[in-house]
């Protein structure tokens, strides 16, 4: 019997980790202002990943059609005492791929429109802004 309280539990386990690391790629609603624009375009964002390991957050967000890639990573998750938020901004979407900037970002859940409903906003050291609507 406990052989198999153990065996549930394990399986379990591996399967909350395995699906809390990488929500997938999906297509979501976005507003976003790029570096240098002073206003805010409404589009659709492709997020190609998503997710958290070993305290890491990772969001890649390529708004609209453009070629480019906006990574944000984070480390709120994990023990270490310094806490640091980076983007980057890439020709792709691997972790490799050439990096055309990096910087910080900030991140809050708020409104981004008037009388709107609330989104995750992603606001780069740049002046780029991205409001995500999952």
């Amino acid at each position: 019997m406990l052989v198999r309280i153990a065996a549930t539990c394990a399986i379990a386990f591996s399967c909350s980790h395995a699906a809390a690391f990488d929500n997938g790629p999906r297509v979501i609603g976005c507003d976003y202002r790029i570096k240098g624009q002073s206003e805010m375009h409404t589009d659709i964002c492709f997020l190609p990943m998503t997710g958290t390991t070993q305290g890491y957050t990772t969001v890649i967000v390529r708004p609209g059609n453009s070629k480019l890639f906006y990574r944000f990573v984070d480390n709120d998750g994990t023990l270490d005492s310094t806490k640091w938020k980076k983007a980057k901004v890439q020709t792709g979407s691997n972790y490799d791929s050439k990096t055309l900037w990096s910087g910080t970002f900030r991140e809050s859940h708020k409104q981004c429109r008037p009388g709107g409903r609330d989104a995750w906003v992603y606001e780069l050291s740049n002046g780029t802004k991205f409001c995500l609507y999952y």
